[in-house]
């Protein structure tokens, strides 16, 4: 979120899911699993589903994944960390690095054939700004890019109007920002700003994106299948899309897969060309030359909230939790292959200095915060609770999901005499709502970077972001956060980062925890594929399907 959003990092609702079991058809003697492998048809299993497919709505990395099958862009993200043009032909940038003005490829369409044009993009920029939208992703207007106006707008100062974009013609696209955005083209790859046709949304109203129906795609793929929450969704291919012609699919399934063991099950019959795969399966296919590991901006952490629990505002306290997790051995030994733990909130091999190092921090450079050491935390621990005037502490953690946090509730009780943690498992929904009304003390969450820059990630603990809420406050560090685009030197620009990392951590409000590469198994018969900086849905556009 990011990120790897920054944006908030979804498991999706599981409803309902089917097992797949291979079915004999009776077309001379084959398996619907081996029909399928010969066809041009793509199958894909992954860790969960959308939480809607509303683009200015897409707060989450797998509705935005999702989504990348089927809304173009201005830019895309296909491999690396440049972005390249799609739906945008050209385009130039003033000499203050302020103002982006964008010129539209000739002959882009929706998929119903209706012609894509600026004020397309005006509108669903526009449309994320609306107070009456309600979009989470606003944080990309103002945070991220600093766009003219943005404040105001989504304040509810100024009307949508005069919001800084702008479409001279309907085939130039200008956004006046604030500052300069060196990251610009990679954050809006993100398919929350995807184009939009207002007379289109206008008339679907509330049933927008509900249904394929309610759906206009400017992408390659188009959902002919697809029920909100639904453990399937089917992609056929978008004969109006710019690049059609590029396109050897005829359709995508994306289908989220419950049970791994299936799932590896199916993969091998071939039922799946391609699958995502975690925790103990990748176990099961390490090895396997089909594994493929790829790194993403994608961490876990926890957040404290001193506004809500007086005694979290204890420094001591603070400290002591930060110390008291035992990140290495749940790692190894729990979460295993495809996390790594970590010490900072940027993690490493995601940014590089100017010099082409690794912007992470060393392991060592944070280990007196966040490094798993017993002995310190217990004396932090009892300062802080005689400083309180308490002998012990209760305190809930609100949660998505159980596995992961078990193992960190059960390190921190065990080293912290007197601490009793009730843990909330919510639902994706009411845990955005959760977040904004800063209801929990702590707080299990996990962000992706929307852009391959380390304030991507340091954005997620800016106050009142979709992350942090309210639950902590540095002014320095959104000082350098909202500033730091002014430095055009590259280095110092870095140290400012550097420096921001540094007053976050060192007020012991988060712990990080781990950062998660993405695995997948990818059938051999699979050529063309890639992954971009976030190493989430493969990039699809360009992948052929051939037969074995």
């Amino acid at each position: 979120m990011k990120p790897v959003i920054k944006r908030i990092i979804a498991a999706g609702c599981i409803v309902g899911i089917l097992a797949l079991i291979p079915v004999t058809i009776g077309v001379a003697g084959k398996t619907y699993h081996e029909e399928l492998r010969k066809s041009d048809e793509l199958r894909i299993g992954v860790l969960g589903a959308p939480v809607t497919m509303d683009g200015q709505l897409a707060i989450d990395l797998l509705s935005t994944d999702y989504l990348s099958l089927c809304q173009g862009q201005l830019f895309v993200m296909k491999d690396g960390p440049d972005a390249e043009p799609e739906l945008a032909e050209s385009y130039e940038v003033s000499e203050d690095g302020c103002t982006y003005t964008f010129h539209l490829r000739d002959g882009i369409r929706y998929h119903d054939g209706t012609p894509i044009t600026a004020e397309d993009f005006v509108y669903s920029w526009r449309r994320i700004a609306d107070p009456d939208t309600g979009s989470q992703c606003v944080y990309n207007l103002t945070d991220c890019m600093s766009l003219k106006n943005a404040e105001e707008v989504i304040s509810g100062q100024l009307p949508t109007e005069q919001l800084g974009v702008s479409a001279p013609d309907s085939k130039t696209f200008v956004v006046e920002l604030n500052q300069p955005c060196p990251y610009l083209l990679p954050l809006i790859s993100s398919a929350v700003f995807s184009p939009a046709n207002e007379d289109f949304v206008e008339r679907m109203g509330d049933l927008y994106c509900s249904s394929p129906e309610t759906m206009l795609c400017s992408g390659a793929f188009v959902p002919d299948r697809y029920v909100p929450l639904d453990s399937e969704l089917h992609y056929k291919k978008n004969p109006n899309y710019i690049f059609a012609d590029d396109v050897s699919l005829s359709g995508i399934t994306v289908r989220q897969v419950e049970n791994p063991q299936q799932a590896m099950m199916n993969y091998q019959s071939g039922g799946y060309d391609i699958i995502q795969v975690s925790g103990e399966t990748v176990d099961l296919a390490k090895g396997d030359p089909a594994l493929l590991t790829v790194g993403s901006g994608n961490e876990y952490f926890y957040v404290l909230n001193g506004n809500r629990v007086t005694a979290l505002k204890n420094p001591n306290l603070r400290h002591a939790l930060c110390l008291s997790v035992d990140r290495e051995s749940i790692v190894r030994n729990v979460l295993k292959q495809g996390f790594t733990p970590v010490y900072g909130l940027v993690p490493p091999e995601f940014a590089n200095e100017p010099d082409g190092s690794d912007y992470c921090y060393a392991k060592e450079d944070y280990s007196e915060i966040t490094g798993f050491d017993p002995v310190k935390a217990r004396e932090y621990w009892e300062t802080g609770l005689k400083e309180e005037g308490i002998s012990s502490l209760t305190v809930e953690m609100v949660v998505r999901e159980m596995k992961n946090s078990e193992p960190v509730v059960d390190s921190m009780e065990k080293v912290l005499p007197g601490l009793h943690i009730e843990v909330r498992q919510v639902t994706n929904q009411q845990f955005f709502e959760v977040v904004a009304a800063t209801d929990y003390d702590i707080l299990f969450g996990g962000w992706i970077a929307d852009y391959p820059d380390p304030k991507s990630m340091l954005e997620s603990m800016v106050y009142k972001s979709v992350m942090n809420g309210e639950a902590w406050l540095n002014e320095e560090f959104e000082h350098i956060l909202h500033t730091n685009c002014l430095e055009t030197d590259p280095v110092k620009r870095m140290a400012l980062l550097h420096k921001a990392e540094d007053l976050l951590m060192e007020d012991y409000t988060l712990i990080p925890y781990y950062y998660r590469s993405q695995n997948w198994l990818i059938s051999d018969s699979i050529k063309g594929y890639s992954f971009s900086f976030r190493g989430s849905f493969p990039y699809c556009n360009n992948i052929r399907k051939e037969s074995k």
